[in-house]
């Protein structure tokens, strides 16, 4: 899970509870705080003018993206050796 600690829109406490109720139920969660991304930094996305604008030097989506592609190829490391 990620979890933007500037996200006014789905606060990072909520993605905590929500990580500690998944564990509590019996499912294996990592979560990765951003600092400094809002709701939309991992998309590459925010709002200039009104508009929604991608942006091209966004280290927290960046971050963002590296822990998906990370997380995709422990999966399917962990798989492949099954």
């Amino acid at each position: 899970m990620l979890a933007g600690e500037q996200d006014t829109t789905c606060p990072a406490w909520q993605s905590q509870k929500l990580a500690s109720a998944l564990r509590d139920a019996g499912y294996h969660v990592d979560l990765v705080r951003l600092r400094g991304a809002d709701h939309y930094a991992p998309i590459f996305h925010e709002v200039r003018n009104g508009q929604f604008q991608a942006v091209t030097n966004d280290p927290a989506g960046q971050r963002a993206v590296k822990v998906v592609l990370d997380a995709i190829a422990t999966r399917q490391h962990t798989s492949s050796e099954q």
